[in-house]
């Protein structure tokens, strides 16, 4: 922020000082200090943080310079926080041609997704959410969870989501049926069918003969917003599609990718024949490793999504492996590693996104399908606290890097040219601390905070240019703030994978202002040859006033 002369001065230094106390010592306040020993260290603490607040601004209440003849790098108000695991700059991350994807249509949706249980979005009462999805700034949202279970979800809960303004993504799999639950192949994809159909005949959009969704219908007074897109399964490549727990080693990949060949080409074919204008997604296959090292029989991204194409192509033709989905989706998790580099835990595979997001865009064009969008519609990082013990996953992350990922990853994505990313959870479930919420308290945490700052100074972006793409773990990117508005300022967003670097950054002369991830603010002068700060593993953005 910047500071004038005078008494004004001398208030705004006082208040910028307590938001960085604010920021950085939460932890310090959180001790069970008594009484006289807070009223004796935090008023030193305070008098120190004073004369400090020099390096960010001199006492006349000038603009930090830059590397033109300021007083040293820019350091915004966000601290590196310990980054877990080996991070692997070296490995080249293979990402498409920068010019393909700055040539690509303007999205008509921003990147900024989330992924929520339909229970969990109801909770809270007639409040839910929904507040916390707009304030927050989130564009989309995939619903799963319990809805499975039943015949639908709760007309409240939809209620909520539609007065929400998001698109919205389904995801179509019954949990109480299973191919070892049927006496065939055949049976279970008729009975597949029947959900399918009653699901979307309700809140989907009209028919080939005019008619609207019973949802739609029962309640005239909300906003028209159909349903478009409907997942097929979720991660058929794991357990969920084919057998109880019991029998999982039982049935081999070779098994679940023949079996979803036939339930993806089955449905889509019934979906287009009855609403044509419904988007059909397929895949939603889990699991990343760098390349297609990955045995067949493991489960695997990239080795499913080439068996289910090879079987499409073996049992109906080159025509129907073309014709099968309109979005491939992906859940591209990778435990602790960071959403752009790569991290090489010893007992694992070495993750990369960018390199197994290469792997199925080949099969993806060598089978006819090259031109159509890729979703990331289960995708985030285990906290290592919060409501489940940190045991539950194998790897975890702090607070702080787990919000520095949900940032580069939408960043990353969208260098990808993928168009959807939905991160998982607007709370703590499925033993998975990475809810954007406190269960209990609706306590906002880092992540939500951090994809707030992004959604307000990026509303709908769109890449426009690389200043670094990556070198030694350095990423530097313009980007349209909102490419669908007459006037889409151009920001910059730069950070660094595996720790703290000095960087210049180029751009025109005049003033700017830099905003960490969390939103802090400085403001800083440009006289030439760049803004010199200091970056690190959580983004900055940067800003001509």
């Amino acid at each position: 922020m910047a500071l004038y002369t005078g008494k004004v001065a001398a208030m705004k230094q006082i208040i910028h000082v307590a938001r960085f106390y604010i920021f950085y010592f939460r932890s310090f306040l959180s001790f069970d200090m008594g009484a006289l020993h807070r009223a004796v260290v935090f008023p030193l603490m305070l008098f120190a943080l004073i004369v400090a607040s020099g390096d960010c601004f001199n006492t006349n209440g000038k603009k930090n310079k830059s590397n033109n003849g300021g007083e040293g790098p820019l350091s915004v108000s966000c601290p590196t926080a310990q980054v877990p695991g080996t991070i692997n700059t070296a490995i080249t991350q293979t990402f498409p041609s920068l010019q393909a994807i700055i040539n690509k249509a303007d999205p008509s949706i921003p990147v900024y997704g989330l992924y929520s249980w339909e229970s969990y979005y109801e909770k809270g009462g007639v409040n839910n959410y929904q507040q916390e999805v707009q304030q927050v700034g989130w564009a989309t949202v995939r619903i799963g969870g319990l809805y499975e279970y039943a015949d639908s979800i709760p007309d409240s809960t939809m209620i909520n989501i539609v007065n929400s303004g998001v698109e919205v993504l389904f995801t179509l799999m019954m949990k109480g049926t299973r191919r070892d639950t049927c006496s065939s192949d055949e049976d279970f994809i008729q009975k597949y069918i029947a959900f399918v159909d009653k699901k979307i005949g309700k809140y989907g959009p009209e028919d080939k003969n005019g008619t609207k969704g019973s949802f739609w219908t029962g309640h005239p007074s909300l906003p028209y917003r159909p349903v478009i897109y409907w997942e097929i399964w979720n991660e058929p490549n794991e357990h969920y599609m084919y057998a109880l727990p019991s029998s999982w080693n039982s049935v081999t990949m070779t098994q679940k990718a023949a079996l979803y060949a036939k339930l993806l080409v089955a449905s889509y074919d019934y979906i287009k024949a009855k609403w044509p204008s419904v988007k059909v997604v397929g895949f939603s296959a889990s699991g990343v490793s760098r390349n297609d090292m990955w045995a067949k029989e493991s489960p695997g991204n990239i080795g499913f999504i080439e068996m289910v194409h090879q079987n499409i192509k073996t049992m109906y033709g080159n025509g129907k492996a073309a014709n099968c989905y309109d979005i491939l989706s992906d859940h591209p998790y990778v435990h602790c590693a960071p959403p752009d580099s790569e991290d090489i835990p010893s007992q694992w595979y070495h993750y990369s996104i960018a390199n197994s997001h290469a792997g199925y865009r080949e099969i993806m064009s060598r089978y006819g399908n090259g031109g159509k969008p890729v979703w990331f519609t289960e995708i985030g990082w285990h906290r290592n606290t919060g409501a489940f013990p940190a045991s539950a996953q194998p790897f975890s992350v702090s607070e702080r890097i787990q919000a520095a990922y949900v940032c580069r990853l939408y960043m990353t994505a969208m260098r990808l040219g993928v168009e959807r990313v939905h991160v998982m959870f607007l709370l703590d479930a499925d033993n998975f601390n990475g809810g954007f919420f406190n269960n209990q308290t609706r306590a906002w945490r880092e992540s939500a905070r951090a994809v707030q700052t992004m959604t307000r100074i990026m509303p709908n972006p769109k890449i426009a240019g690389a200043i670094s793409d990556g070198a030694d773990g350095y990423y530097a990117y313009r980007f349209e703030s909102n490419c669908l508005a007459q006037s889409s300022p151009i920001i910059i967003a730069a950070w660094n994978v595996a720790g703290e670097k000095n960087v210049a950054i180029p751009c025109d002369s005049g003033d700017y202002i830099v905003t960490d991830m969390l939103g802090g603010t400085i403001e800083t002068t440009n006289e030439g040859s760049g803004i010199n700060i200091q970056i690190g593993p959580c983004p900055v953005f940067i800003k001509k006033k």
